[in-house]
């Protein structure tokens, strides 16, 4: 089946207003295709619809797929992808090919004797947590806590695991509570001085309900001096970062207009350009003007950074990838290929693949830092930006009111997002991957969820175009803008409106966010640019990673901070202090427990 005959059915089988009579030929077209792609959209649909008739009619088709071995591979896939649980079920009597798909379903459909002849080491799990999405994972840790499996805590919060920083707040709900009510304090303990501080405050807190305390005097005075710690941090305000302020806004003067802008990796430089204007560079954060490349190129209409800072692309109007190297500060050799203009750049994280598309229907790849031309494959007719999925499996392209889902390395369409009545002009991906923003000439801004691909907010706030959207590396917030003037921010991933910084600017063309997530700045047609800053906290880098990889040697530096921070960001800073430094003397062993001895020396399945 063609991609693009299977995206279409996808559609009629996802977009509400589609009657049933087109769904069911949709689902009968895809059924007895034999293609493995169209079965994997069947078994998408069932997990993510929320129409009874489409699921019942879906779940009979998938129910004779299930009959060929493509079909449970297909199936097994998406359970992968989704953590769907009754998808699981639905195959849990077949074998998927890959052990790791055939392990992640029999755990989800709760089979799991014959999970654990499978993974008898836990390395297919480790390896389904460490690649999977982050609805697998939530599925995976719900298992877990309703079934009390501890292979699965050890798994994903062992000792030593690489990967802490990945959990969900879901994740560490259900390992702690998987601990406790299989009384491994020791363990808890532990994972308290590796954990996010947050986190650890909740175990302490845990722990001290439960009357644990190490055997010695000392540890029991240490201890209780921890566990007062954590209460009073429970009771204080987590550490937040301030809001995007008027307070030390800056402008500067980009020229006649400005349509495009782009800051540098490490955040030290941001580059503008319009239409009839050069690109120039400016220093971040002072304002001041770094260089201008006059006559470098024409019409530029999409420029970027590369991640590893060492390269700035722009696209002309007649097709040319101008390049420029920062670092030497001279022109490199032009990528040619397009033949028209050059909307939109992306590239891979690793920083070995530009991605550019143009307005001839048509998005290039190319290996960097050598230029060479690598695939092309179709767009849309104007893809007026590009997106990379954080896992960087899929390329987003924002077009004439839709955005293709693009899948990596050959580019076929692999899905659609559907919502937008007009063009789709600027796109962000949240950092966890499951959230996209579009802004589009409709007014409207919408957000989508991965891998699902549905619309779960349209904000509705600006009175004109929106031309632009960028996000906060964190993932909280996102700032639009367009042609009423307005630069408006959001919370995500609810999309609630949370402030304006300013409704009186003209038609605002772009928006560019700092790598740090400090600055904000935008180019309005009055060839103004905008910069906005705001406060991250002291304890910003600490607060957003597991304790681990925190080490005595800064507590020193955080003491020395401690005349920049709040009354309540002062609690979280003992808190962390005390973590560390009782992670610094004491190995705590099991045998140390006030408890059960017995229970402590097994290892207890809580459904026993």
């Amino acid at each position: 089946m063609k991609p693009k005959l299977r995206a279409r059915l996808r559609s009629d089988l996802t977009w509400e207003p589609v009657y049933h009579g087109l769904r069911s030929n949709a689902i009968f077209r895809l059924e007895r295709s034999g293609d493995p792609e169209a079965f994997a959209v069947l078994a998408q649909v069932f997990a993510s619809t929320s129409d009874d008739w489409t699921q019942g009619q879906v779940r009979q088709a998938l129910e004779r797929i299930r009959e060929d071995q493509a079909g449970i591979d297909a199936m097994a896939g998406i359970v992968v992808s989704t953590g769907d649980e009754a998808l699981a079920a639905l195959i849990a009597e077949r074998a998927p090919a890959d052990p790791l798909s055939h392990a992640v379903v029999l755990y989800l459909a709760g089979e799991f004797d014959r999970y654990e002849d499978l993974d008898f080491d836990g390395s297919l799990m480790r390896a389904a947590h460490r690649a999977g999405t982050p609805a697998l994972r939530q599925a995976l840790a719900q298992v877990a806590r309703t079934s009390g499996r501890l292979q699965w805590v050890r798994t994903v919060a062992g000792e030593r695991r690489p990967d802490l920083d990945r959990l969900s707040a879901a994740e560490w709900e259900a390992a702690i509570a998987s601990l406790v009510r299989a009384r491994r304090w020791g363990e808890l303990v532990d994972l308290a001085t590796r954990a996010p501080v947050t986190v650890g405050a909740d175990i302490l807190c845990e722990l001290a309900s439960h009357d644990w305390h190490p055997s010695d005097r000392d540890g029991r005075r240490e201890f209780a001096h921890l566990a007062k710690l954590a209460a009073a941090a429970r009771q204080a305000r987590p550490p937040q970062d301030g809001p995007f302020s008027d307070a030390d806004a800056q402008v500067l003067d980009g020229g006649l207009e400005v349509r495009r802008l782009a800051v540098s990796p490490d955040g030290s430089m941001l580059a503008s350009t319009g239409a009839t204007e050069p690109v120039r560079f400016w220093h971040l954060p002072t304002g001041t003007t770094r260089r201008t490349l006059t006559g470098w190129a024409k019409g530029v209409k999409g420029m970027m950074f590369t991640p590893d800072g060492e390269q700035f692309v722009a696209g002309d109007r007649g097709g040319r990838i101008a390049r420029w190297s920062v670092q030497e500060e001279r022109p490199l050799d032009p990528l040619v290929g397009h033949r028209r203009k050059v909307l939109a750049f992306a590239a891979a994280l690793d920083g070995r693949t530009l991605f550019s598309s143009g307005s001839a229907g048509e998005i290039r790849t190319w290996e960097l830092p050598s230029g060479r031309p690598g695939v092309v494959f179709k767009g849309d007719l104007w893809s007026f930006d590009l997106a990379l999925s954080t896992d960087g499996t899929r390329l987003f392209s924002g077009g004439t009111g839709l955005v293709r889902v693009h899948r990596l390395p050959d580019g076929a369409v692999d899905g659609e997002l559907r919502g937008h009545r007009k063009p789709v002009m600027s796109l962000a991906v949240a950092p966890d991957g499951e959230l996209v923003a579009t802004a589009s000439l409709d007014k409207t801004v919408r957000l989508w969820h991965l891998p699902t691909g549905r619309s779960t907010a349209c904000l509705e706030d600006h009175r004109a175009a929106v031309n632009a959207v960028a996000m906060t590396p964190d993932g909280q917030w996102l700032a639009s803008a367009g042609w009423d003037g307005s630069v408006r921010i959001w919370e995500l991933p609810t999309g609630k409106a949370a402030y304006v910084l300013d409704d009186r600017l003209g038609r605002v063309q772009c928006l560019a966010m700092s790598p740090d997530g400090t600055t904000l700045a935008c180019g309005t047609i009055k060839g103004r640019i905008h910069l906005w800053r705001r406060r991250l906290s002291p304890l910003h880098s600490i607060m957003g990673g597991p304790l681990e990889r925190v080490g005595l040697d800064e507590v020193g530096e955080l003491d020395r901070k401690a005349g920049e921070m709040t009354a309540d960001e002062l609690v979280w800073k003992d808190l962390i202090v005390g973590l560390l430094r009782w992670r610094g003397r004491h190995d705590v062993e099991l045998g140390d427990a006030v408890g059960d001895a017995a229970t402590l020396s097994q290892d207890v399945e809580l459904g026993d």
